[in-house]
């Protein structure tokens, strides 16, 4: 770890403001893992954890974050029930990135999520007679996958390794590896080759 922070630094010492925030970053990082493990037992944030922007975790089930995450604007990983566990992977940059776990979401390694939405629930009934029933069901985004900003991901959803989702996408559906998907609802729009 230290000797990674002192690479950065190395790199950024030409522009000391750079090596502020870096430092900064860190420093926040080190301060919203300190807060949530002591007052939530349920949280795991991993190592090299840096947060420019805010975190905000809230409900009862678990949140496991792996090692060198990066945090900006504001990540909101909350939980529904007890059960719920939401898993962030190593190396998964969250920039405005909001969940909604009742169940299960898993991001895999090395993924990058702008401001987008992920739910592995509806949270209400469709029909107006039975709004307090909610169905839910595990979300998967695999290795390597970007998911650009105001997206939705629904319930049940398994985005394959190396994807990317285009700006203002609804995901409904799953997504195959290596393409791209695109749209509401979103379609295939070409496979990266």
């Amino acid at each position: 770890m230290i000797s990674r922070i002192v690479g950065k630094l190395m790199k950024a010492i030409k522009n000391p403001l750079q090596a502020i925030d870096i430092i900064f970053s860190y420093g926040k990082g080190y301060w919203y893992k300190t807060v949530y493990i002591l007052l939530r037992k349920r949280v795991k944030i991993g190592k090299n954890f840096r947060v420019t922007g805010r975190l905000s975790i809230k409900g009862p089930g678990t949140v496991e974050i792996g090692d060198n995450v990066t945090i900006d604007m504001l990540v909101t990983p909350w939980t529904v029930n007890e059960n719920a566990v939401l898993k962030i992977g190593n190396n998964v940059f969250l920039n405005g990135t909001r969940f909604g776990c009742a169940n299960n979401i898993v991001i895999e390694d090395d993924c990058i999520l702008a401001e987008c939405r992920i739910m592995d629930t509806d949270f209400h009934g469709v029909h107006p007679n039975n709004r307090s029933t909610s169905i839910s069901s595990p979300v998967y985004i695999r290795n390597n996958v970007w998911i650009t900003v105001d997206c939705v991901i629904l319930k049940g959803v398994d985005i394959g390794t190396g994807s990317t989702i285009t700006p203002n996408s609804v995901i409904r559906t799953n997504v195959p590896p290596n393409s791209i998907f695109g749209g509401n609802p979103a379609v295939l729009l070409k496979h990266i080759i």
